[in-house]
């Protein structure tokens, strides 16, 4: 079994802590029936989309993991147990939100899909305002 260790710096920002929502025109009846009228809509429905802030955590993250990625066969397909610690500054993260980000963050680059983590073996949340960071390490 190969093991790969991963730095995140920053605090995590949690993908379900970090939506925004829109309206957009929708066919036929919502609950927003003629709120929208002034756009020239007669209905609408909202999307919940992620956050600048989400999105920009989530390039930076991308951006800090692909060096550990260089000459590795990434991303696996193999089935993936993880650790992860996280390390925050100010506000504490929800623990189920910050694994999600985690999941969601490294689709694509770590594991081709975040269903492949068969386990988490282990998932801490720890207060370091000097130095926030996530560490990851991956089994697969």
């Amino acid at each position: 079994m190969k093991e790969l260790k991963l730095i995140i710096p920053g605090t995590v920002r949690t993908i379900k802590n970090h939506k925004v929502p829109i309206a957009v025109p929708a066919k036929g009846e919502t609950r927003w029936q003629f709120k929208f009228s002034k756009l020239g809509w007669v209905s609408a429905r909202v999307l919940l989309i992620s956050s600048p802030q989400y999105k920009k955590w989530e390039k930076e993250a991308r951006e800090a993991v692909q060096p550990f990625l260089d000459g590795e066969n990434m991303p696996t397909t193999n089935p993936v147990s993880i650790v992860v610690h996280f390390f925050f500054k100010g506000r504490r993260p929800d623990l189920t939100g910050a694994l999600e980000s985690i999941g969601d963050c490294l689709q694509g680059y770590v594991w081709e899909n975040d269903a492949q983590i068969e386990r988490i073996m282990s998932a801490t949340i720890t207060h370091d305002k000097e130095n926030p960071r996530t560490e990851i390490t991956v089994r697969y």
